[in-house]
């Protein structure tokens, strides 16, 4: 006999599922709303990003109202890239440094990058850095699947980890590396740091979608993989350690940052003929 507590208590589980499942289809029905209605209200959009244009679309917004401007840098970074303006070619004798930069959430995708890396033959010459904001580095491999083999790789200097590092001492460690890695799991709004690596002259390989692909030019300025698949990491991985010309080649046609004063200087068209709405209106 199944105790009665027992059916009382799957009852309960299925009843409160159920109601939380209700309250989040109203929770997504208001936020649909209220984007709409902002919309509306919107004389202009600011869109650094296609994706951010679809969303817009499909919130209601029009075309015409979307002005597509991607995010400007501080000058601190931009200086710090300076450093890194003429970069000499890989050696194909040297180590191949692949790079990740960027916080230790799972939705980033570290420890899909550090499962590819796991996966590369010992043959190549090839190391990973990391710079992330972690406690320790315990709390790095905590989602990773092949973390025996990460420990190990780490204990022989393979894998690189630096912790929580200084934002001068950040960017310029994303100028030492050959390759920088985003592996998001999600398709982000063009995310800053892939502007802070670019500025530095590093090649970045991405995870697909509209996020980035209008940054990172599928085999003319990098590459892409599907997020989340280790496999295809792995082996575009390899295939550019056996090939580091080709990231030199990528390297002469990366997206150039803007500037925060470029930036401001873009903006500054639009918030003059919003001015002149208003003065006419009023």
């Amino acid at each position: 006999m199944i105790n009665y507590s027992f059916l009382t208590t799957v009852k309960n589980m299925t009843l409160f599922s159920l109601h939380e499942f209700m309250n989040a289809k109203e929770k997504i029905a208001e936020a649909l709303s209220y984007k709409k209605k902002i919309l509306r209200l919107c004389s202009y959009c600011i869109a650094p990003a296609p994706i951010a244009r679809e969303f817009i679309v499909k919130g209601g917004g029009a075309q015409e109202q979307i002005k597509e401007l991607t995010f400007g840098l501080n000058n601190m970074v931009i200086s710090v890239g300076h450093q890194n303006k003429e970069r000499s070619p890989t050696p194909k004798n040297e180590c191949f440094t692949i790079g990740y930069f960027g916080s230790l959430q799972r939705r980033k995708g570290l420890q899909v990058l550090i499962d590819a890396f796991c996966l590369i033959p010992e043959t190549y010459s090839v190391a990973l850095f990391i710079s992330t904001n972690a406690q320790s580095v315990l709390s790095v491999f905590r989602c990773v699947q092949n973390k025996k083999i990460a420990w190990r790789f780490f204990k022989k200097g393979r894998i690189v980890i630096n912790l929580n590092q200084a934002n001068e001492e950040f960017w310029t460690s994303m100028g030492r590396v050959d390759l920088a890695v985003i592996p998001t799991l999600y398709y982000e709004c063009t995310p800053l740091v892939l502007l802070e690596i670019l500025v530095q002259r590093t090649p970045c390989l991405v995870t697909e979608g509209l996020g980035m692909s209008h940054i990172v030019k599928k085999g003319v300025s990098g590459d892409s993989f599907p997020p989340g698949n280790i496999e295809a990491l792995r082996d575009r991985l390899i295939s550019i350690v056996q090939n580091p010309a080709e990231v030199d080649e990528w390297r002469k046609n990366l997206y150039k940052p803007h500037s925060i004063n470029e930036y401001i200087a873009a903006l500054k068209p639009i918030i003059d003929e919003l001015g002149k709405r208003r003065v006419c209106n009023e």
